[in-house]
């Protein structure tokens, strides 16, 4: 019988696993002994691709002393291993907060980021994103240091030699908003002309029309991974949404087709960028 297909939980408990089982300085095989599991199974496991039971996941805990509420998350976790589509409300550690999003980035081959409201993330610039966080008038200082930390390493992914092809998809409002003053926005958008030219890069722009397109509904991405399966990534205020179900996936990979359709091509969109950035001289 083969394992079910992968969901995000059953790869997220599968790492965690696995980082564990290293700390404690253990092999597939030791930790296998000591639960009496093979560790051919301890190995999908930690792969993300066979559901975990519960009991397995209780034992490996406890050989790992792991306690409390950490404990508590991971068998919450282990119980909804097989089940698509994650809502996560926020975590107050800033790494815990991330890790599911900045894991995808890592795996992804292909990127697909529709921003409505402005610059994509990884196409922004460190004084623009600050200037972003810092308007919104939600965060700590603390918190806004931390995000545009991890911002600039998001970005760099961009420049890796394995770095991910990137469908950047932004609109009209949000090239016009003058995010952080007149002179961080106009760097901002000569920062986008330059990423336009980048190696598997794509920017499109979306103008005012004078009609309604998809993009009204929100905000998301894409990831295209080797190992399935595509996750789209919704970001609320005080939550992140990971959609992994076919029909889901299927929805918003029309929803990328209708805003190609809607967008000026990378020449039009390159010229528009331009012609915004002269207007703000």
């Amino acid at each position: 019988m083969t394992d079910p297909e992968p969901t995000l939980r059953g790869q997220e408990l599968g790492e965690q696993l696995r980082r564990l089982r290293v700390a404690a300085g253990l092999t597939l095989a030791d930790a296998g002994e000591r639960i009496d599991a093979s560790s051919s199974k301890l190995s999908r496991i930690e792969c993300g691709k066979r559901c975990a039971r519960v009991e397995d996941v209780a034992a490996l805990l406890a050989l790992y002393d792991v306690t409390g509420d950490r404990r508590a998350r991971l068998l919450a976790l282990a119980r909804e291993t097989d089940r698509r589509g994650w809502w996560q409300p926020y975590h107050p550690d800033h790494e815990e907060r991330l890790r599911t999003l900045l894991k995808l980035e890592a795996e992804a081959n292909g990127i697909v980021d529709f921003q409505a409201t402005h610059v994509p993330d990884l196409l922004q610039t460190t004084e623009y994103a600050r200037a972003l966080l810092t308007e919104s008038e939600m965060l700590t200082e603390r918190e806004i240091r931390q995000l545009v930390t991890t911002r600039k390493r998001r970005r760099a992914r961009l420049r890796g030699e394995r770095s991910p092809t990137l469908l950047a998809i932004t609109t009209e409002p949000a090239l016009r908003y003058t995010v952080g003053g007149v002179p961080v926005q106009r760097r901002q958008l000569d920062h986008l002309l330059r990423m336009s030219t980048r190696r598997g890069v794509t920017l499109l722009v979306v103008p005012n029309s004078g009609r309604a397109n998809v993009g009204w509904t929100g905000s998301f991405s894409m990831f295209a991974r080797s190992r399935p399966p595509t996750v789209v990534f919704v970001d609320h205020l005080t939550s992140h949404l990971f959609l992994e179900d076919d029909s889901d996936v299927e929805t918003y990979e029309r929803a990328v087709d209708r805003l190609v359709d809607a967008a000026l091509d990378t020449g039009e969109s390159a010229a528009f960028i331009a012609q915004v950035a002269k207007e703000l001289e």
